[in-house]
């Protein structure tokens, strides 16, 4: 309203939009309704925005529109190499479609920008663990862990080695620490319900459904 020429502001329109659906169970089609209008009015009133590149980017990504996806956001890098937003959602695209050897150096050029980038962190814990190095990984989530001690994804992440390591008791301990920093995770309380019925306790799986 004070500047409507403001193109960061249409990006941070769509950012918000995108969020909903990562973390607020808005729907992808209704989270992109939002954010496809203001991203292109973003790139009408600057089309060298690096941001409404990476916007949508990672709106891509979660359409699984993986190689729209990977153009948009190495557009978002050769526009602005020190947004590390644009590297760590590169390497999430790369990650969905199956290459995560692809995206650890990526995410390597993220950190040198950015250290305290937590989800960065969260992102290298998760590829590390997927191509097996599991020191490595645990690492990178106690990173996450210093940089954002109160939110829950590193705390999952590190649950997610400990059932990739066949550690089942860990991972579930892992999974009730991140749902008391997030209770209304829908999406761990489900994971948790399984891995009770895994552990052979349908009790407590039946409760956290439920939940």
């Amino acid at each position: 309203a004070a500047d409507p020429d403001f193109a960061l502001a249409e990006v941070g329109l769509a950012e918000v939009a995108i969020g909903r659906h990562l973390f607020d169970d808005l729907s992808i089609e209704n989270a992109a309704a939002l954010a496809e209008p203001a991203i292109a009015r973003a790139l009408t009133l600057d089309a060298g925005s690096a941001e409404a590149y990476a916007a949508r980017g990672l709106l891509r990504t979660e359409q699984w529109r993986l190689d729209e996806a990977e153009t948009d956001l190495r557009r978002a890098i050769a526009l602005n190499p020190n947004l590390a937003d644009a590297y760590v959602r590169l390497a999430i695209a790369l990650e969905y479609a199956g290459r995560p050897r692809d995206a650890l150096p990526v995410l390597d050029q993220a950190r040198e920008l950015d250290p305290l980038h937590y989800m960065l962190h969260v992102r290298r814990c998760l590829v590390l663990q997927n191509i097996g190095r599991y020191a490595d990984a645990r690492a990178a989530c106690a990173n996450a862990i210093d940089v954002e001690p109160a939110l829950p994804n590193a705390v999952w992440a590190t649950a997610l080695i400990a059932l990739a390591e066949g550690r089942l008791d860990a991972a579930i301990d892992g999974y009730r620490r991140a749902i008391e920093l997030a209770p209304s995770r829908a999406d761990l309380l489900v994971q948790l319900g399984w891995l009770y019925l895994d552990a052979g306790v349908p009790a407590r799986a039946a409760t956290s459904f439920d939940a």
